[in-house]
């Protein structure tokens, strides 16, 4: 598995100006309807869904990252957003500090949970890597971002 198989090198966002976690889901969600994998008409739900599941359980892992998520009937495949917030935002972490890199996952419904899980699971290897997520926030060219993916990817 590598990040190519499921980031959307299109949506990702190194210079995200959302200053609440609504619109933080809104920009990373209209990310992915800009390259064609979500329709327009599918926004509203899907940030609403992704919000309800934010409120049974914060998706914000510490130390300023978040990997919110939504079984979607509108993908055909496992899709990813990345967005990175400079200044942060209120995500509700556990540890109450602001999220500046988010990781958003569509899945289709239809898909079954293993390929799901092994998507989540290799974000969150790659996030518990701590210089790969220091370095990843500093970021703010998509070219710069790709490369450090691609790096991750050799060690994962």
């Amino acid at each position: 598995m590598a990040f190519s198989d499921f980031v959307l090198k299109e949506a990702i966002l190194p210079n995200m100006q959302a200053t609440t976690a609504e619109d933080a889901l809104r920009e990373l969600v209209q990310a992915i309807v800009a390259t064609g994998s979500l329709d327009a008409s599918e926004v509203d739900a899907t940030v609403e869904r992704i919000l309800e599941r934010e409120a049974t359980g914060s998706t914000a892992l510490g130390g300023g990252a978040a990997t919110p998520h939504d079984r979607n009937s509108s993908v055909s495949k496992v899709v990813t957003a990345i967005g990175i917030s400079a200044n942060g935002v209120p995500f509700n972490a556990l540890d109450n500090r602001p999220v500046k890199l988010f990781f958003l996952t569509l899945t289709p419904h239809t898909l079954a949970n293993e390929p799901y899980f092994q998507v989540m699971r290799y974000i969150a290897k790659s996030l518990r890597d701590q210089e790969f997520t220091r370095y990843m926030m500093q970021l703010s060219e998509i070219s710069d971002v790709l490369e450090l993916l691609e790096e991750q990817d050799g060690k994962n």
